[in-house]
């Protein structure tokens, strides 16, 4: 045998076995890693929620759908329960001025949603700026959406008016 063929038959053996070994390879992966969350006011959070005008913004219930909110001191699921006032007028349009207080150590850029209307402002660290809406439905979600370098975070409310 010929030192090139041996050398070929050799490498193909190595190989051979290398497939049927699947060395260096793997099929699946998992890692664990503990996280920690926690809850605090609007006035303590790194991102900062408010609004002023004729609107607030309540935290209670589902703000995509306006049921469940607090907004009227009717409870939306049960709306027959005693002692609640059930509210008749229906939404209105209002105009709102949100509110977002960034408190995180970097600037963000901050898109704020009211029903179907959308405004973006780049926010500095440790300054409030005000996002102001005209005409949007009394019972439009407030949808906040922060992204920083190493962060984002979402916020949503139920515009209450």
């Amino acid at each position: 045998m010929s030192g090139r063929r041996a050398l070929y038959v050799g490498l193909v053996i190595a190989c051979s076995l290398a497939l049927l070994v699947q060395a260096g390879s793997f099929s699946s992966m998992s890692a664990g890693r503990d996280a920690r969350v926690g809850v605090v006011s609007d006035d303590d959070a790194y991102l900062g929620v408010s609004a002023r005008g004729p609107a607030s913004l309540s935290a209670a219930g589902d703000a995509d759908s306006g049921h469940g909110n607090d907004c009227d001191g009717v409870d939306d699921d049960n709306p027959g329960r005693s002692g609640k006032r059930v509210n008749a007028g229906g939404s209105r349009d209002v105009n709102v001025t949100v509110l977002v207080r960034n408190q995180f150590a970097d600037p963000m850029d901050v898109t704020v949603e009211v029903g179907s209307r959308t405004k973006s402002r780049y926010v500095e660290d440790g300054n409030e700026v005000p996002f102001e809406f005209e005409n949007v439905s009394s019972s439009s979600a407030v949808v906040v959406d922060a992204e920083g370098p190493d962060f984002s975070a979402d916020v949503r409310r139920a515009l209450c008016a």
